[in-house]
């Protein structure tokens, strides 16, 4: 298994993030097992992949522990030490967050930042991103909660394309984790995929469509009963879309990257290796 992770207080390049190198150790992990004459069961240790292995009933999340102990490796002609580092499940749904840390050069004013023009998140992130071809943006998975939501604000100009996925980027034989969650555009409308493991069922909202060239907003809630998606914050029923996952699982365990905007896995292809009922489009 390899975990990539930013080490709190380590220098870090500039150049290339952790979801970066994720995504480029999963493209070519093949070549990587024939170098190395292993296997690469999981790329990021995720403890919370396998669902109720450590957490039975309640929310898991990861967390980095470190050792103060170095961690030594001793050859016939050279020594190398460097950090004990593991990861530990934790049954809740959030870790409490860190301080607060300023980015794109923003000031930290107790526990807030002031934040530079044109960065506008709560702590100086990019808040909108467009895509015009072939392009995409990568963000952290999402937890194993029992509870959780997403929520974005949309202007799309096609009827139909991917709008975000969250799940497996391969087949993998050893593990068989199947959960995913996708949300995309079909006829201009929205429809809402999500696997927790047993099965693909899927929301689809035909109240208005969103292929106008206006800003529109989405919400996805879900936990281990229900998954409902709203859209435009309207509250009358016509504006809901609710149903339940397939059971017996009741969590989405996901440890891919969240895809947005597009998808760098050929999403058709593992449709079928995954025998998905319904599958997200490209």
């Amino acid at each position: 298994m390899i975990a990539l992770w930013h080490a709190p207080g380590a220098l870090t390049s500039t150049k290339i993030n952790v979801k970066t190198l994720s995504v480029i150790f999963c493209l070519f992990f093949q070549q990587l097992e024939i170098e190395l004459g292993v296997e690469v069961v999981m790329i990021n240790i995720d403890e919370c992949l396998i669902e109720k292995a450590f957490c039975s009933e309640l929310s898991c999340t990861n967390i980095l522990n470190k050792s103060e102990v170095p961690y030594p490796v001793y050859t016939n002609t050279s020594s190398f030490v460097g950090v004990k580092a593991f990861v530990d499940p934790v049954c809740e749904c959030q870790i409490n967050p860190p301080k607060t840390k300023c980015l794109n050069g923003g000031t930290p004013l107790e526990d807030r930042c002031e934040c530079n023009p044109g960065f506008e998140g709560p702590n100086c992130e990019i808040l909108s991103v467009g895509f015009h071809g072939d392009g995409w943006a990568l963000y952290p998975p999402i937890p194993a909660c029992k509870e959780a939501s997403l929520s974005l604000d949309i202007t799309p100009m096609k009827d139909d394309g991917l709008i975000l996925y969250v799940g497996p980027i391969r087949r993998n034989t050893v593990l068989n984790v199947q959960d995913f969650m996708s949300l995309e555009l079909k006829d201009g409308y929205p429809r809402l995929l999500m696997d927790y493991g047993s099965g693909t069922t899927f929301l689809e909202h035909k109240q208005s469509r969103l292929s106008d060239g206006k800003l529109h907003h989405i919400d996805i809630f879900w936990t281990n009963t229900s998954i409902e998606m709203k859209v435009d914050s309207c509250q009358m029923s016509s504006c809901l879309r609710l149903t339940t996952p397939i059971k017996p699982n009741e969590f989405l365990n996901v440890n891919g990257p969240l895809q947005l905007g597009g998808s760098f896995v050929d999403l058709a292809s593992l449709s079928k290796e995954m025998l998905w009922n319904y599958g997200p489009i490209r």
